[in-house]
């Protein structure tokens, strides 16, 4: 039994150091794939292609969604990356602008609007979108498609994940209204 054990815990061991190798393999972007590919549509800077989309922006307003703390960090960080940390800010630095803890009873509302594009790519049907996969580099299939489409989302959650007392204060400031500007790429607040 003890031997089992060491040939296990060994065999773990070397598993674990094999997997942590790193094989110094370059990381392909999105950006480097577009070489090739007129930018003159994709107007806001977000590209959300260039991120994993945890938080699923592309299709949080097709239904009734409710965002919390969490996800509106998640989201403002995914837009923040997205748009080569250009726009925005990070969630980081905006949690120095929430109303401290201390503060049991008042909560900030954050609110994100914002414009983004995915480029219109189909892995499972070149054919359906507006570009193909071409010895590495993205081209412009001869159709009437844009090559990057377009996307809005509107988010607005509380910044507090737990309130106390008997009057809560709701607290709507320009700090946290975070959007761009579809024509120019840019931010604005109101």
């Amino acid at each position: 039994m003890k031997n089992l054990l060491l040939i296990l815990t060994a065999t773990f061991f070397f598993a674990y150091g094999y997997a942590q190798e790193d094989y110094d393999e370059p990381e392909v972007s999105i950006d480097s794939l577009l070489v090739n590919i007129d930018k003159t549509g994709f107007t806001s800077g977000v590209l959300y292609d260039r991120i994993f989309p945890w938080a699923q922006l592309n299709v949080f307003n097709d239904t009734v969604r409710i965002a919390h703390t969490k996800y509106f960090e998640q989201a403002l960080l995914e837009l923040y990356k997205a748009s080569n940390e250009e726009k925005f800010l990070s969630h980081k630095a905006l949690r120095h602008l929430y109303a401290p803890e201390r503060e049991q009873n008042v909560v900030d509302i954050g609110v994100i609007n914002a414009f983004f594009h995915t480029v219109n790519y189909n892995e499972e049907n070149e054919e359906e979108g507006a570009l193909r996969l071409v010895n590495g580099l993205f081209e412009k299939i001869d159709n009437e498609e844009p090559a990057f489409l377009p996307a809005h989302v509107f988010i607005a959650a509380p910044l507090k994940q737990y309130l106390k007392g008997d009057e809560i204060i709701y607290r709507f400031s320009n700090d946290f209204l975070l959007q761009n500007n579809e024509e120019k790429g840019t931010l604005s607040s109101c």
